[in-house]
């Protein structure tokens, strides 16, 4: 049963991105929730070295479903937060990990959301 579910999920994923190419010089994320029931507000990303994260996608400015976030990104590693809205209340949680990812030029990467922690 719950391969039916994923199956389909998958292939869509998988569409979206194929269809989302990331320009010449950089590399992609993809964030994606494993719930309807927390979507996506903000991702946060720091490049390994630098001293402060950043916003690098945000609900309010992107016309997509919130369960998952396309970023394009330079290459090089980066930390990773995500902060989530369980069922559309205002209160949000920032994930309870920071992953490390290493974005390649012209590769996408993919994070997962599940129960408040980042999955590779």
């Amino acid at each position: 049963m719950l391969k039916k579910i994923l199956f389909p999920i998958a292939i869509l994923s998988l569409i979206i991105t194929a269809c989302t190419q990331a320009p010449d010089d950089k590399g992609t994320l993809v964030i994606e929730s494993s719930t309807d029931h927390y979507t996506i507000q903000e991702v946060y990303a720091r490049r390994v070295g630098d001293p402060y994260y950043s916003v690098v996608w945000s609900s309010s400015n992107s016309g997509i479903v919130w369960t998952h976030a396309n970023i394009n990104l330079d290459p090089g590693q980066y930390h990773i937060y995500v902060k989530m809205c369980y069922y559309d209340t205002i209160y949000t949680y920032p994930s309870t990990g920071i992953s490390t990812v290493c974005i390649n030029e012209g590769q996408t990467k993919f994070l997962y959301v599940r129960n408040l922690s980042l999955y590779q």
